[in-house]
């Protein structure tokens, strides 16, 4: 009983530490710096110019990280016209903040 109290333990500490180097890997991921939302529909175009998807942002994040597509594939965001290059999704984001600008407004002290 011992022994399999151990296996169990040294199982979940295990399991703990994938899913610690799995979110580190995540947050390194090159998708991690652009401009994409996970959560969002994309379509890319292959080296063989054959369109794949549409497919979730996780899903692009994912092929990045197997080396399928590099940052040079092109991608179009479901409903829009324009194909543009994965790394140019971080282009455009670097011009937003994400917070919005504060509006001040001016006290009006009547008349």
């Amino acid at each position: 009983m011992r022994e399999t109290r151990r296996v169990e333990i040294r199982r979940q500490a295990e399991e703990a530490a994938q899913a610690k180097a799995e979110a580190k890997a995540q947050a390194q991921s090159p998708l991690s710096a652009l401009g994409l939302n996970l959560s969002h529909m994309y379509k890319v175009m292959g080296d063989d110019q054959k369109v794949y998807g549409p497919v979730l942002g996780r899903e692009i994040q994912r092929w990045i990280n197997e080396g399928r597509i590099d940052l040079n594939t092109l991608a179009q965001k479901v409903g829009y016209k324009n194909w543009k290059r994965l790394a140019d999704f971080a282009e455009e984001m670097e011009g937003h903040s994400a917070t919005p600008p504060t509006i001040h407004f001016s006290q009006d002290k009547g008349p």
